[in-house]
């Protein structure tokens, strides 16, 4: 893809044969640094400065509306998680982003710049990375950068520095001047990453960055996405590898059916902050409003109740792993006073000893357990109140029948 800034990503579709290329690159006069510190993404934002804002979007194809009534804002500083099912509307919502789709209504601001009618303003803020980034593979990665730089407009020694610079942000120096194809797919990841950098955007949009990589790769690129956030941009990142974006974002919003059904801090969904509760949950829970900022979530979604999300459904009780001995008297004392619980997947092969049973409890309701299986001769060993994972509370909220809206005629989330 490529913006009007040069920023994106697609070689030529022409690109030639590497028997018929040739390639001038500029000598480098003097020995060229990187700079320390936030002026290597440009000029830093104000921690919290609106950078991305959706108002109202929504997307019409044919007679389906696929994205309906989207509120969302990305802010400067942090890591922005946009998940949702397959055919819920996230990439219809990441091509408007990047204005390679118009909405039908609704307004998409970069920095204040409508993206599509200031489209070079509001582009020019703008980097992107969809899946594996493009490059020449006959090249190598500062051939590569040098190319995508002109076509961002930079020149002689700005050129020369600026490539110094995202080479150092992404930590390729050691193999720059190798050539692409013996880039393995972490390193063609961050030369991707460097390649959106060039013209310092305030905004980078990711869409699926980790697919196939491996786990030294993943965390080699999330420990990347939280440094570039560290330093003033603010990062957009679609993925369904779900661990992964429990790690490296802030926040996160939850798309399904083309709207927006919970946006929260990852920390407040986690510890149930962000449905009325503290403390981790278990049990299933209904659709929740805009996060602490008010700032995004569908025309739908932005009352809250105590303790309740709009659906009235609350998450009133939590998994707790009781660690007791012996089990079955534990067991038997539990369900004696109307406790669910059952014993560990993995339990002991003789009841007699000490094992593990899972509770499900009202979060006031545990010590009363506790004394109740200490009354019944029951060795309490430890208790361990889960919190669910970011995967747990996607399934949850997904998990009611689709409605029959989509994504289009090609089915993509």
């Amino acid at each position: 893809m490529m913006s009007e800034s040069g920023q994106g990503q697609m070689p030529p579709a022409e690109a030639p044969t590497v028997d018929a290329v040739t390639v001038q690159v500029p000598p480098i006069e003097g020995p060229v640094r990187a700079e320390r510190g936030v002026a290597r993404v440009g000029q830093a934002l104000a921690p919290g400065t609106p950078v991305l804002t959706l108002e109202h979007v929504s997307k019409r194809i044919g007679s389906r509306w696929i994205v309906e009534d989207v509120h969302m804002t990305v802010r400067a500083g942090e890591v922005y998680g946009f998940l949702g099912p397959n055919g819920a509307g996230k990439t219809t919502t990441i091509r408007m982003i990047v204005g390679l789709a118009r909405p039908s209504r609704g307004v998409i601001r970069v920095l204040g710049h409508d993206v599509h009618r200031d489209r070079s303003a509001a582009l020019g803020h703008v980097g992107t990375i969809v899946e594996n980034p493009e490059t020449y593979r006959y090249l190598t990665g500062r051939e590569n950068l040098i190319h995508y730089a002109r076509l961002a407009g930079l020149r002689g020694a700005e050129r020369q520095r600026r490539i110094a610079e995202v080479v150092d942000i992404v930590g390729l120096g050691a193999r720059i001047d190798d050539k692409v194809k013996r880039y393995s797919l972490g390193m063609r990841q961050r030369l991707g990453v460097a390649q959106a950098l060039l013209a310092r955007p305030k905004l980078l949009v990711l869409d699926e960055p980790t697919n196939g990589l491996d786990p030294a790769g993943m965390r080699e690129f999330r420990e990347l996405i939280r440094r570039l956030a560290a330093e003033g941009m603010a990062v957009f990142v679609s993925s369904h590898l779900l661990s992964e974006i429990e790690q490296m974002c802030d926040r996160v919003a939850i798309l399904k059916s083309g709207r927006v059904i919970a946006e929260a801090k990852v920390a407040d969904m986690l510890s149930g902050r962000a449905f009325g509760q503290a403390g981790g949950g278990g049990t299933a829970f209904g659709h929740v409003g805009a996060g602490d900022d008010g700032a995004a979530g569908s025309g739908a979604a932005h009352q809250k109740g105590e303790g309740a999300g709009p659906t009235g459904l609350s998450r009133a009780r939590v998994r707790v792993r009781l660690h007791v001995a012996p089990p079955v008297e534990a067991l038997r004392a539990l369900r004696e006073a109307g406790v669910e619980a059952v014993p560990e997947a993995h339990g002991p092969a003789d009841w007699g000893e000490p094992g593990v049973l899972i509770a499900s409890a009202a979060p006031d309701e545990v010590p009363g357990l506790v004394r109740r299986l200490v009354a019944a001769g029951v060795d309490v060993h430890a208790v361990q109140p889960e919190q669910d994972t970011l995967e747990d509370l996607f399934l949850q909220l997904t998990a009611a029948a689709a409605d029959g809206r989509g994504e289009g005629a090609d089915g993509r989330a």
